[in-house]
């Protein structure tokens, strides 16, 4: 899939060290970049054209807690679906109308406190509590827990999927003086055992800076094919694992964000800050038959830009900034409804 001359492979062997923490740049650039998002959320300058012949859908939702803004939709089988807000709430759909929550806030055992990141596998949730340092295990039909994995490790990682027999755990927060050889790729046996994978610092090649960005919302890793898909912040690519041999692969995006390597050295956190709203930061990626849809954000303007598997872009427009997600080959955005009830409206996206 990746022997296209705009793909490059990792051949290197990793290994693992720990990553520092850097709060203060945290607050600094997690303000500027949610202003940034806060500011587009409704803006539908240039929304998406949709197809009009087909039923109105909703989610009904009348239940308590309210489902809150939409961070994660993910269809399962059948008719039902979940929901991740921005609550940290975790929702079954079935027939688009919620019927219950799935696990339990706490920080007890088989609960957790903050939903870093999740993955579905048959029938079962797994919920990432990077605070924590708690992976969990739930049915989706029942909520019962089956799994919990709670392992100091797990702090350093923001996302999660599994694939077959394996976990994958991706790290995202990373700078400047962060050692070149922390890994930032690990998969994990169903008996905890972590095993670094091909993916360092050093192979980022990415402008970076004195310390981490941290992007918001849930960090997405999806499976396709036998390979997961991912994003890295500040990096402008798709990386991608193939499951079956661990091999690591990459193609580049195109982007508009402004050139911050004079920052790479500069602890000035209020240039540092003010440089952020330039960047622009790749937040989900749809995988679809043909092709992967990457979404971003710069200067309060959201896009879409999609790409063949080979990485060859296809097309690139700006967009309204309401979640996404495909369902049985078709794109659906889910739009918050001022309803009592009829809480999101799932319409479908025409492409253009």
């Amino acid at each position: 899939m990746f022997e296209d001359t705009g793909v490059t492979t990792i051949n290197d062997s990793p290994e693992s060290h720990h990553c520092g923490q850097y709060v203060l740049w945290y607050k600094v650039c997690c303000a500027a970049l949610l202003l940034m998002v806060a500011s587009c959320r409704n803006d539908a300058s240039s929304p998406e054209p949709v197809v009009s012949d087909v039923p109105e859908r909703y989610v009904i939702d009348e239940g308590m807690p309210p489902i809150a803004n939409v961070n994660g939709y993910t269809p399962l089988r059948g008719d039902t679906a979940l929901v991740v807000d921005n609550r940290d709430g975790v929702f079954l759909i079935v027939s688009d109308r919620r019927e219950g929550m799935i696990g339990t806030k706490g920080v007890g055992p088989c609960e957790y406190q903050d939903v870093t990141a999740y993955s579905v596998a048959g029938d079962t949730l797994f919920i990432l509590d990077r605070g924590q340092g708690r992976l969990v295990g739930y049915s989706v039909k029942d909520g019962a827990c089956l799994s919990e994995l709670v392992d100091p490790f797990l702090t350093r990682f923001t996302g999660v999927s599994k694939a077959g027999p394996w976990f994958y755990f991706t790290m995202s927060s990373y700078s400047t003086p962060l050692d070149p050889e922390t890994v930032l790729l690990y998969r994990m046996s169903a008996a905890g055992e972590f095993m670094p994978l091909e993916l360092r610092k050093s192979d980022l090649d990415a402008d970076l800076l004195m310390m981490p960005i941290k992007t918001g919302g849930l960090k997405h890793i999806k499976e396709r094919d036998g390979v997961i898909y991912f994003l890295l912040p500040l990096t402008h690519k798709v990386w991608s694992c193939n499951v079956h041999d661990g091999s690591v692969s990459y193609f580049d995006l195109i982007h508009d964000s402004a050139d911050i390597s004079a920052y790479a050295n500069v602890p000035d956190l209020e240039a540092a800050a003010r440089v952020v709203r330039d960047i622009e930061m790749e937040l989900d990626l749809l995988l679809l038959d043909e092709y992967i849809a990457v979404k971003s954000n710069i200067r309060g303007k959201w896009m879409w830009s999609i790409y063949s598997y080979a990485g060859e872009l296809e097309a690139r427009e700006e967009v309204s900034g309401d979640m996404v997600f495909e369902e049985s080959g078709v794109v659906y955005r889910i739009v918050p409804q001022d309803h009592e009830s009829r809480s999101f409206l799932i319409e479908p996206v025409a492409p253009k």
